[in-house]
């Protein structure tokens, strides 16, 4: 072999080595984990976790499902969840969309006062003052249709 040639490492010392790190890692891992067993009292705390666990969803489910009383002296009932969505439903269906506030005439324009809010739509309080061009009943949009029922 001359002095200009080199020879490759072999890759089987590192392959060991790293099976060896790994095999000792997975050893430490299981000593640590059966060296932390809980005690008689750890065990019993969870059994009893678990029953009030059972317990609430139990409880939870009674109370979305059932009829029942929630205060008898004020009248106040409870239904079950679905009932009650079914219900909203019907109600929500009957109703026309409102708006939360007021609507401002003036907002589509960009019209503002000088505090820089918007301007509030205020009826006139004269009952001989003319009524804004905005705020006439020509101009009003027309009413939505209402929502198909289910």
């Amino acid at each position: 072999m001359s002095a200009t040639e080199k020879t490759t490492p072999s890759i089987w010392p590192m392959f060991l080595v790293g099976l060896v790190m790994f095999a000792l890692f997975l050893g430490v891992s299981a000593w640590l984990r059966s060296a932390s067993t809980g005690s008689l009292e750890d065990v019993e705390r969870g059994e009893v976790r678990v029953q009030n666990l059972a317990e609430l969803q139990k409880t939870n489910e009674e109370q979305l499902n059932t009829y029942g009383w929630v205060d008898k002296e004020k009248g106040t009932v409870r239904i079950p969840i679905d009932r009650a969505m079914e219900l909203a439903i019907v109600s929500l269906n009957q109703t026309q969309p409102a708006p939360a506030y007021p609507i401002d005439p003036n907002a589509a324009t960009g019209a503002a006062d000088p505090a820089g809010l918007p301007a509030a739509a205020e009826a006139p309080t004269d009952p001989g003052a003319t009524v804004p061009e905005a705020l006439s009943p020509e101009n009003a949009a027309p009413e939505p249709a209402p929502a198909p029922s289910m």
